[in-house]
């Protein structure tokens, strides 16, 4: 009974947020003054880059051209082009420190041979899903599969 009146209890609230300003409030105020809740943006943290200050550099565009296109022009007068020329042939080959496969990458035992990961009946993991077993979680999936195997190699 006595917990139940404290529930019935009205309870203050605390620690609620402030409401943000309204319009009319912000136009009451200096322009020349910052809302109270805005921060300085000296404080403020940005990801943009700070402006730059030399303006007097041109800017620069880098274009690799195909066969006989024509190198683009300018769009304006601080731009810079700068074009090199390929043979036509390359235009939709792979580039060439793209074309060697596998370059550097070591393949794991495991990738190479899954028997060694997944068992093959004769020690190892053996029994799992996949294996021509009595035992462990769907053994018998693999008996159809090694009966294929060994009608492929007879050995």
């Amino acid at each position: 009974m006595g917990l139940w009146l404290l529930a019935a209890l009205p309870v203050p609230v605390a620690a609620q947020p402030a409401p943000p300003p309204s319009p009319s409030d912000l136009a009451a105020q200096p322009l020349d003054r910052a809302p109270a809740s805005a921060t300085p943006a000296s404080t403020a943290p940005t990801m943009l880059k700070p402006a730059p200050t030399d303006t007097t550099q041109p800017r620069v565009r880098s274009v690799i051209v195909f066969g006989n296109d024509p190198c683009p022009k300018a769009t304006s007068s601080d731009e810079i082009v700068v074009c090199a020329r390929q043979p036509d042939e390359d235009r939709y080959r792979i580039p060439p420190g793209l074309r060697t496969a596998n370059s550097g990458v070591q393949v794991s035992p495991f990738v190479q041979d899954r028997s060694l990961m997944l068992g093959s009946g004769a020690g190892g993991a053996g029994g799992g899903i996949g294996q021509c077993s009595s035992i462990g979680p769907g053994g018998y999936t693999g008996c159809m599969q090694q009966e294929i195997n060994n009608w492929a190699n007879p050995n």
